[in-house]
């Protein structure tokens, strides 16, 4: 019996990485009003744009989504990287990815990073080190310090290049954006939960690893970093319906701040 509770558990969460390969030039689209699921694709005037990237495990075939935080250092989620080779993953700046293309050099997993989506602490983030520095065009995002402002029904934006449309598997690779409010500020000691049950829009498949922001009196700050869908409902969280789960950056930041001393010095937070 306590097998098949675990499994139970791990099927009614799931992790937002997409395994399919992205064709630019033959991907279909289904309901391309749709964005993020529901949202909007995000204007190259947007500050969202200059910040976020989209990342590719060119072995797995895997996509998935990223932050800049410093000239040479990308935040995502673990699970986007975990056992890759650095020279596997490219980072791809632009809306649809296609302004730039930069290799990994190094890969920093979180020590204690844990696969089993039924635990609600996977201390799932990484960072990937770039080869070279970000395009001059691009910007480092500001990490917000108080988190005590985000409290349940807080508008917050999640941003990505994941689905459009969970249920034809389309839209990866073109970054959108949606609003969303907070569900609890407190869904474990690491993580936030985000609504997106009872919305047309949310966080999806290859969206993991995209940042979740709130605008302050200084500005856009990130948060988060998309984590996993969870639910009661196998049906509806395989659609992304259900409650967004969201890795606290500011609970990471002593390891943050640990690994970048390392990998670039020149980091400023």
């Amino acid at each position: 019996m306590k097998t098949i509770s675990v499994l139970k558990a791990l099927v009614l969460s799931l992790l937002l990485s997409a395994c399919a390969e992205n064709n630019f030039s033959n991907n279909v689209v289904v309901n391309s009003d749709a964005a993020i699921v529901g949202g909007d694709k995000v204007s190259s005037s947007d500050p969202i744009a200059a910040r976020t990237v989209y990342i590719k495990d060119t072995n797995k075939k895997q996509s998935c989504s990223g932050i800049i935080i410093s000239s040479r250092l990308i935040l995502t989620a673990a699970h986007c990287v975990y056992k890759a080779k650095a020279s596997d993953i490219e980072v791809r700046f632009g809306l649809t990815g296609r302004d730039a293309v930069k290799v990994a050099k190094q890969i920093e997993v979180h020590t204690h990073y844990v696969q089993l989506t039924l635990l609600k602490n996977m201390n799932d983030v990484a960072l990937i080190q770039l080869a070279s520095a970000i395009p001059s065009n691009y910007r480092i995002t500001s990490i917000l310090e108080d988190f005590s402002i985000l409290k349940p029904g807080t508008t917050v934006t999640t941003a990505g290049y994941g689905y459009s449309n969970a249920r034809w598997e389309t839209g990866v690779g073109t970054l959108r954006k949606t609003n969303l409010r907070i569900a609890t500020e407190a869904f474990s000691e690491t993580t936030v939960a985000i609504d997106q049950l009872n919305t047309d829009s949310g966080s999806c498949h290859g969206d993991s690893g995209g940042p979740a922001l709130v605008q302050t009196n200084q500005g856009l700050k990130v948060f988060g970093v998309a984590n996993r869908i969870t639910g009661k409902d196998k049906k509806l969280t395989k659609l992304c319906k259900g409650t967004a789960v969201y890795t606290r950056i500011d609970i990471y930041m002593p390891w943050i701040l640990e690994k970048a001393a390392q990998l670039d010095p020149s980091a400023r937070f």
